[in-house]
């Protein structure tokens, strides 16, 4: 986490500095901070497509970036945290039956470089691509019967979308986005609380989706508020088998079941814009 934060910090100084080499008409660099309400949802299966186990809760988080707008594009970055304490309730692979409690740490970053089209004088139309990383730790509470799991998932992943911009009046406008993305050679680490030796597993991931409706109100010429509903959808089918090891002697074998993390939230975001 502390890489991918010097990473959106130097991202950040580099737009920021950007500005003092412009030539040309002014425009504009844009800074924001936001604050988030997720409500998280994931879901793992068994074998036979019924469910083996499941997470709910709410989750609070921040979200800070920058985009830098250029003639014809712009370049974007942002890094989001979220965290919170959410029910678990399912079973083992070994059957026993499991309710208790997850801490959750949701972290994202990613860095987008755009087009812009401008089929008529007010409406905009943008496409990107970009990169981006993503993890999620896992603590599984223990319980009297059984002892819990700390798991981290992680990955990198390409992402491509295309937003549509609709003025509503002069001071407001609503912002469409659309956005698909693969998860790059993605894992879980397993740490057993000492039962088992930690364990890497390589995920099977698909494709993600996400889709986002934002309301943008002009307070003053450097200043904006935003509402960003938003949903993300992120799905792996079932990994392959793990050899489970203890003090480096094979005593069964694991996998990752198949799974799905569907989330959506609301996030109001605070702009200013620099020139």
């Amino acid at each position: 986490m502390k890489f991918i934060l010097k990473i959106n910090i130097i991202i950040i100084l580099l737009l920021s500095s950007s500005q003092s080499v412009a030539t040309g008409p002014k425009i504009a660099t844009t800074g924001n901070i936001g604050f988030s309400i997720m409500k998280f949802n994931y879901q793992e299966f068994k074998e036979n497509g019924e469910s083996f186990n499941n997470e709910q809760g709410i989750l609070p988080g921040i979200t800070i970036g920058m985009m830098k707008n250029f003639k014809y594009g712009f370049m974007a970055t942002t890094f989001s945290y979220h965290l919170n304490e959410v029910n678990y309730q399912g079973e083992t692979q070994a059957g026993i039956p499991l309710k208790t409690r997850t801490d959750e740490k949701l972290v994202d970053f990613f860095l987008q470089l755009g087009q812009q089209f401008k089929p008529t004088h007010n409406q905009i139309y943008q496409s990107y691509i970009g990169l981006g990383y993503h993890q999620w730790q896992r603590d599984i509470h223990s319980t009297s019967t059984v002892l819990g799991l700390f798991e981290t998932y992680q990955w990198w992943y390409g992402l491509l979308g295309v937003k549509s911009i609709l003025p509503i009046n002069k001071q407001s406008k609503l912002t469409i986005n659309l956005c698909l993305m693969y998860p790059l050679n993605p894992t879980i680490k397993i740490d057993f609380n000492g039962l088992f030796d930690e364990q890497q597993f390589n995920l099977n991931g698909q494709w993600g989706k996400r889709f986002s409706l934002a309301w943008q109100y002009q307070y003053s010429d450097a200043i904006n508020i935003s509402i960003e509903p938003y949903l993300e959808y992120w799905d792996f089918a079932q990994s392959a088998n793990q050899t489970l090891t203890h003090h480096g002697k094979t005593v069964g074998s694991l996998f990752e079941p198949q799974s799905e993390m569907h989330n959506y939230g609301l996030t109001i975001y605070f702009q200013r814009s620099f020139w």
